[in-house]
């Protein structure tokens, strides 16, 4: 008794016979019939995946465009406002590193770097036109902060002849308000 259930079969020679469970029948086809049992008994996860795999590959492909293009529109749009992006610039590149260079006056106390990240009306502004003044208010600072940390932004931009660079600054003061000790 055959395990193999009735159907339309390949019969090898171009044609498709009639299996009609037990044995062949005199039936013909030159056609490939619709289904037959043996491809309706297969499911049909190969062409699904195959579905899925070329849908996944569209979408990935759609989303790299689609960043290709925020870029592109973002740069231009950010051109066209008169702002240069960070590192593109030899002034906003200078800026970031008189900001970097100014943090460093404060946190090691030395004159020379603060003298040379700022400029005379800018000091004499803060009240801190000589070195003494500086180094003390400085060594103040110091003593009454710990875990000072500066973090220049990427926002640096150059609009009309001026450079503004954002920095973030993290400590923790060792004195309250009142000017008392903290635990």
């Amino acid at each position: 008794m055959s395990t193999t259930p009735a159907g339309w079969y390949d019969d090898g020679h171009g044609a498709w016979r009639w299996w009609d469970g037990a044995a062949w029948t005199a039936h013909v086809q030159t056609q490939s019939p619709v289904s037959t049992a043996v491809e309706a008994a297969q499911p049909a996860k190969p062409r699904l995946r195959i579905v899925f795999v070329v849908l996944g590959a569209v979408v990935v492909v759609g989303i790299v465009l689609a960043t290709i293009l925020a870029v592109t529109v973002f740069g231009f749009l950010g051109s066209r406002s008169g702002g240069t992006a960070i590192g593109e610039d030899a002034d906003v590149r200078a800026a970031e590193s008189a900001v970097v260079l100014y943090d460093e006056s404060w946190s090691t106390a030395d004159c020379a770097k603060y003298q040379q990240s700022t400029t005379a009306d800018f000091r004499d502004a803060a009240g801190l036109a000589d070195c003494a003044s500086f180094t003390t208010l400085a060594d103040q600072v110091s003593a009454s902060t710990d875990g000072y940390t500066v973090t220049v932004s990427t926002s640096a931009a150059e609009a009309d002849g001026s450079v503004s660079v954002r920095t973030t600054e993290t400590y923790s003061s060792l004195y309250d308000q009142n000017g008392d000790r903290l635990d």
